[in-house]
């Protein structure tokens, strides 16, 4: 971002062209803020050499007392969550709480050191360090309180707090966060996550939006930022189309390697998704220069859990060979859209 606009931005100022999406993207949406969302930061260890470890000490650990799995759970850094992706460095957390209420409201109590004899050997070697932290429970070995452990438990949105891109990611509990990263808890997680990592959100959060920048390409989602950035509000039915194309990303590219998946695939409804962001927000100007997408779609067949990872597969496949065809209108509006002015703006192709 230039200078020049930089300065702008500090004073809620935009070029009138800028100004004109800034409006309709506030007109359309509707603050976070104002959704059913809770945003809370990672675990906070205060000294990381200590409580985050190696795949390899884990495998020490466990092999000098197997007890010891029962503490000891994946990470993420805020470095390892992508778009759509988490790249997991094999890091693991000695997830030894300071106690925590359960949503029926029953008390898990404290980690006891004591049981896990081989952790609290390792903790030990960097006792001057752990002893007079911060962060800190109710004892030097136990991670600091946190009211909403449990929520590390379940399906959450998980993003960087510093990035450089949009990169979020849909978690289904199987990781914890650390201090570099934000959880975000919400219904329409799928739809959600299907507007951050739009082209759409991308550009607007950081020009509109965000508080904290980094350099020339580094910015941060700062929490109070963050929860003002408006979202449309829609109906279940109008979300499926989204829910559906984001599911089939997350497929394609957890099983990417093992399946053999074409990358051209989750890479087209990436480019799908886009399109339907940005007819979200300017659907008259799409539908007027007849560059609209979603009624274009079809029937658009479901994946379930229940599915074996062949047959969804299967439906992966002749959903892209159906709308990547070079007639269908879909993948005809997607290479036309540039020729609406907002678009190429959001692109960075109107210089």
């Amino acid at each position: 971002m230039s200078y020049f606009l930089t300065s702008l931005k500090r004073v809620g100022l935009f070029p009138p062209k800028e100004f004109k999406i800034k409006q309709r993207i506030e007109e359309i949406g509707t603050p976070l803020k104002e959704w059913d969302i809770s945003i809370n930061y990672g675990i906070k260890t205060g000294f990381n050499e200590a409580f985050i470890i190696s795949g390899e000490k884990k495998d020490e650990l466990i092999a000098e007392d197997p007890k010891s799995a029962e503490i000891l759970l994946p990470i993420l850094r805020g470095r390892d969550i992508k778009r759509y992706k988490a790249e997991f460095s094999d890091f693991w957390l000695i997830a030894s709480h300071n106690g925590y209420f359960e949503k029926n409201g029953s008390k898990i109590p404290r980690i006891d050191i004591e049981k896990y004899p081989a952790i609290k050997r390792h903790l030990d070697q960097y006792w001057e360090r752990i002893k007079n932290r911060s962060d800190q429970g109710d004892t030097p070995y136990n991670l600091r309180h946190c009211a909403y452990y449990e929520e590390f438990k379940n399906e959450k949105l998980v993003y960087p707090e510093t990035t450089q891109s949009n990169n979020f990611y849909f978690d289904n509990g199987k990781f914890v966060i650390d201090k570099t990263g934000f959880i975000m808890i919400c219904n329409n997680k799928r739809f959600l996550l299907a507007v951050f990592n739009s082209k759409l959100f991308k550009y607007s959060y950081r020009r509109f939006f965000s508080s904290i920048e980094l350099g020339k390409q580094g910015y941060q989602y700062n929490k109070h930022a963050f929860e003002k950035y408006p979202i449309p509000k829609i109906s279940e039915k109008q979300q499926q189309p989204f829910i559906l194309f984001v599911y089939m990303i997350l497929f394609c590219k957890d099983k990417e390697v093992e399946l053999v998946i074409n990358p051209l695939y989750s890479a087209y409804f990436e480019q799908i998704i886009d399109g339907m962001v940005f007819e979200l927000y300017f659907e008259e100007e799409l539908k007027s220069a007849k560059r609209d997408i979603m009624q274009h779609l079809g029937e658009l067949q479901e994946l379930t859990d229940e599915m074996s990872d062949n047959e969804k597969l299967v439906i992966i496949k002749a959903t892209f060979n159906r709308l990547y065809d070079k007639e269908h209108p879909v993948r005809k509006n997607l290479f036309l859209m540039d020729s609406i002015e907002e678009i190429r703006i959001i692109k960075g192709l109107d210089k």
